[in-house]
C-alpha cells in the first residue's frame, strides 16, 4: 500500500503480511469452540443487562427517596426501601427471572410514589398556572389563515 501527500510531494509505502500461520484445523477448533459457548455467552450477557438495569433502578428510587422523602407515606417509602434491599439479594445471585421479579416490583411502588408526588404538585400548583394564564399578558387579537 502507498500513499502520497500532496502537499509535500512525499510518499510512504506499507506491506501488509498474514501475521499469523494457524492451521485451518486450528481455525476450525476455534469456530466451533465459539459456536459451542454462544448460549452461554448470550445468558452472561442478559445476566450482566438484567443486572445494570437492576442497579440503575435502585439508584433512581434512592434519589427519589433522598429527594422527596418528606412528601411521601411512611407506608409507600417502606416498601420501596424492602423493594430495594430485596432486589440487592437477588442481584448476588444468578437467578435472570428473580432479578426480574424484583425489579417489577421496585417498579410497582415507585409507581405508587410517582403517582402520589404528581398529585401533590398539581393540586398544589394547577390552581397557580390557570390563575397566571388568565392573568399575565396582553391578548391579541388577529385573524389568520390556514395553511394548504
Amino acid at each position: 500500500m502507498t500513499a502520497k501527500d500532496l502537499a509535500t510531494g512525499r510518499e510512504q509505502s506499507i506491506v501488509i503480511k498474514d501475521s499469523t500461520n494457524l492451521p485451518r484445523e486450528e481455525i476450525d477448533r476455534m469456530i466451533r469452540e465459539a459456536e459451542m459457548f454462544a448460549e452461554q455467552d448470550r445468558k452472561m450477557r442478559e445476566l450482566a443487562e438484567t443486572r445494570n438495569e437492576a442497579d440503575a433502578l435502585i439508584y433512581s428510587a434512592e434519589k427519589t427517596l433522598r429527594e422527596h422523602g418528606d412528601r411521601i407515606s411512611a407506608s409507600d417509602k417502606s416498601e420501596v426501601e424492602s423493594a430495594i434491599n430485596d432486589l440487592r439479594e437477588k442481584m448476588k445471585g444468578d437467578d435472570i427471572a428473580a432479578i426480574r421479579a424484583g425489579i417489577e416490583r421496585l417498579k410497582e411502588a415507585m409507581f405508587r410514589i410517582s403517582e402520589q408526588l404528581y398529585r401533590a404538585t398539581a393540586q398544589a400548583g394547577g390552581g397557580e398556572a390557570r390563575r397566571e394564564a388568565t392573568t399575565g399578558g396582553e391578548v391579541i387579537d388577529a385573524d389568520y389563515k390556514p395553511a394548504d
